[in-house]
């Protein structure tokens, strides 16, 4: 049973080479984390599970569409 569910809060969207990047922001244990999903036309997957900030998590996410095309 999860007691407090971490629901994905989405702070910010971007198109890059046709995947659409989201950016998730949560609170970890007083500690703000970001996690990157990548979206594409047959589906979606965590790109980037954890980064400590923002600007990281954006640069991961852009390399994670860089190596599937």
């Amino acid at each position: 049973m999860i007691l407090q569910p971490d629901y994905p809060q989405i702070i910010w969207s971007f198109e890059y080479r046709g995947w659409t990047l989201e950016v998730d922001r949560s609170d970890t244990d007083g500690q703000e984390v970001y996690a990157v999903w990548a979206n594409n036309s047959v589906g979606c997957a965590i790109a980037v599970p954890r980064a400590t900030t923002k600007e990281e998590a954006i640069r991961r996410g852009k390399q994670y569409v860089d190596r599937r095309l």
